[in-house]
């Protein structure tokens, strides 16, 4: 879609200079390495707000399995990539699939579009017994953050090349989260939200990581960055 906020950063989104994007992948690979046996052997993959692609990359997912979904176009266009059995611009908050059409439902950095739309639709496609693996920053981390900033929670802001760019990005406390995966229709007693931290190897490390946890009075590697999402439907 020409207007989708994140047009405006994709051409940099996955460069080094952005240290916080850069930090979430490192955590995210980490929080994530054990989670690739729990998505079933066959059936289709929906990676959604994919840029460029991180269903193999953190799962293991064989790309001729993978559906991949982005609002951006310029994120769908990005090179290069991971390779897919095919690309679609669509919002995530209105999937155009059949009920129950995908095995497994990724979303890793979700929240350009977290809220009760985005997981009802994975919830909907999603078959019975498939699985839903999405991360997105942590509310510990993310709130003194933007609070420092003066902007609010449903905000970031990237330091980019043309200068400072304000995109969407929602943050839900863990216990809210909990209670929208419940309101969607998944089982609580079949999801885990869990809560990671930066890998002590990571390097560099942002200073808007650092500087939250300096405000909180906290080691750098005691903060919560990202939620990570696993649920059976």
């Amino acid at each position: 879609m020409s207007d989708a906020p994140y047009n405006q950063i994709a051409s940099e989104y996955y460069e080094p200079d952005h240290r916080t994007s850069r930090n979430f992948d490192q955590a995210t690979a980490v929080a994530l390495c054990s989670i690739g046996t729990r998505v079933p052997k066959d059936g289709l993959v929906l990676d959604i707000g994919c840029g460029r692609g991180r269903s193999a990359e953190f799962l293991g997912v064989d790309p001729r399995r993978v559906v991949q979904l982005d609002s951006s176009i310029k994120m769908l266009a990005l090179q290069p990539r991971e390779a897919c059995a095919l690309r679609i611009c669509h919002r995530a908050e209105s999937l155009p699939f059949l009920n129950e059409q995908f095995a497994c439902v990724t979303a890793f950095l979700c929240d350009p579009y977290l809220g009760l739309e985005f997981l009802g639709e994975s919830h909907r496609v999603l078959r019975e017994r498939g699985v839903f693996v999405a991360t997105t920053p942590a509310y510990e981390w993310g709130a003194p953050l933007r609070n420092a900033l003066g902007i609010s929670t449903s905000m970031t802001r990237f330091i980019t090349r043309n200068g400072k760019v304000l995109v969407p990005s929602v943050l839900v406390p863990r216990d809210q989260l909990v209670g929208m995966l419940k309101r969607v229709g998944f089982d609580e007693r079949k999801f885990e939200v869990s809560r990671h931290r930066l890998p002590h190897n990571a390097q560099p490390i942002s200073p808007d990581i650092s500087g939250p946890a300096a405000q909180l009075g906290i080691d750098v590697h005691d903060l919560d960055i990202i939620y990570v999402i696993t649920a059976e439907k």
